[in-house]
């Protein structure tokens, strides 16, 4: 984790679960229905002229059809069409790239694994009946000499679930000036060691026009990675909005992707009424190295983030820190926060093993003291099997309605449908039903 980002870490402590001025979540709005979704991985990958290309790709879908949301669910099919266009199309470019780039690095003699991808992610902000969110993430990989993907870059799409037309800034927020000082002062207290704090201005709101242009320009089509370079975006959640701005933007690429969440509480007034309300429960899926800060239900502040590291995965919440043991690359991590004021960390993860390996969920209560791990072994978000190549998630968006799997290979043969869960009293899932 670089400095920057464990600055913050211990920054966002500072606020984390500290009193507010009201007794309980006065953004939260009972009428608000969280929405169930699932989220399908696609990865297709070729052996070419001595190269491993890969091209992958996540797609959103609702759960189940339901007409009252048919706008939010045609939306989401034609993000699926686009992708699957995209990269059949880019398949033709993408060798001859990959061919190109892996002689230049031979000629310049930098060392190479003979690798090459192009990644994309969906984590889910928010997920109902007022709007969906979720956070694209873009990986590259180039052929270095390490076999990890590359973070590149990050992009918000934010759709009114009723219209199922995407959002711009102005249907959201009142002012687009006022809003970008807060977010400007926000980033400010969040990195006071970045180097753009000598910056008297950061010019917040172009960017995040630049970041919109791209998409109206479009038409909310898919966009390459490199077309995210250098600009803002955002997506709107449960107690707010946070703001993303892509390398080069506010630093260099080593820097990595700056963020900073405003929340509704904080400056009600930039918010459409619409839009700030939200459902008295909810989830957020964590990018890994970008950390949440949000409201729980009784109204006091957390904050969670996942940094990978050598040894796994290191988690951050207020003064609390945990150097997790290793996992599978990239579990399925949420912030859950039930309406009775609870918070937890919901980490889907592959527990290693020599024979057969399988999915446990990890779950910490970060309100309690100490905070524990607790495992839930061969309960699972993974909705397909665990050694498929294209896996399909149930999205964790209502703490008191979530779908798990079992993934034992005699309960995967014999049931493979998803059972209903709520978070528990105990903060473990809790069977519906039983």
């Amino acid at each position: 984790m670089s400095g920057a980002r464990l600055f913050l870490a211990l920054l966002l402590s500072l606020w984390v679960f500290m009193p507010m001025s009201y007794a309980n979540d006065k953004m939260a709005e009972p009428t608000v229905k969280p929405l169930q979704m699932v989220s399908s991985v696609s990865v297709s990958t070729v052996d070419h002229e001595g190269l491993s290309l890969s091209l992958g790709r996540a797609t959103l879908t609702m759960r189940e059809r339901d007409p009252q949301f048919s706008q939010l669910a045609a939306r989401l099919l034609n993000y699926l069409t686009e992708g699957e266009m995209a990269d059949r199309y880019y398949w033709t470019t993408f060798k001859k790239q990959a061919v190109e780039m892996q002689q230049a690095r031979l000629n310049d003699g930098l060392p190479t694994d003979k690798k090459f991808s192009r990644l994309r992610d969906v984590f889910v902000r928010r997920a109902d009946n007022v709007a969906v969110s979720f956070l694209e993430r873009d990986r590259i990989h180039s052929g270095g000499d390490s076999p990890a993907g590359d973070l590149h870059s990050v992009y918000g799409r934010n759709i009114d679930t009723a219209t199922g037309q995407y959002l711009t800034m102005d249907e959201v927020f009142t002012g687009i000036e006022e809003l970008a000082g807060a977010i400007e002062a926000q980033l400010r207290r969040d990195y006071p060691d970045a180097p753009f704090i000598g910056n008297k201005d950061l010019n917040v709101a172009e960017l995040l026009r630049a970041g919109e242009r791209e998409l109206t320009a479009r038409g909310g089509g898919i966009m390459a990675a490199e077309v995210h370079e250098g600009v803002g975006t955002w997506t709107l959640e449960s107690r707010g909005a946070t703001f993303y701005f892509n390398p080069p933007s506010l630093g260099a690429g080593r820097d990595g992707i700056y963020a900073a969440t405003i929340l509704f509480d904080e400056y009600p007034r930039l918010f459409r009424e619409k839009y700030r309300r939200a459902a008295p429960g909810y989830c957020i899926e964590i990018v890994p190295g970008i950390p949440v800060r949000s409201v729980a239900g009784d109204g006091s502040g957390v904050t969670l983030g996942i940094y990978e590291n050598d040894a796994g995965f290191y988690i951050a919440s207020g003064s609390w820190n945990y150097q997790d043991v290793p996992t599978a690359k990239e579990p399925r991590a949420l912030l859950v926060c039930p309406a009775d004021g609870g918070a937890y960390l919901y980490m889907d993860a592959v527990k290693p093993d020599q024979q057969f390996p399988w999915h446990e969920l990890r779950i910490f209560d970060l309100k309690a003291t100490p905070r524990d791990k607790k495992t839930d072994i061969h309960h699972t978000l993974l909705a397909s099997e665990i050694t498929a190549i294209n896996k399909t998630w149930n999205i964790m968006s209502d703490p008191n309605r979530f779908f798990l799997n079992d993934d034992r290979p005699e309960v995967v043969g014999s049931n493979p449908l998803a059972n209903p869960y709520r978070v528990g009293s105990d903060g473990m899932p809790a069977r519906i039903g039983e």
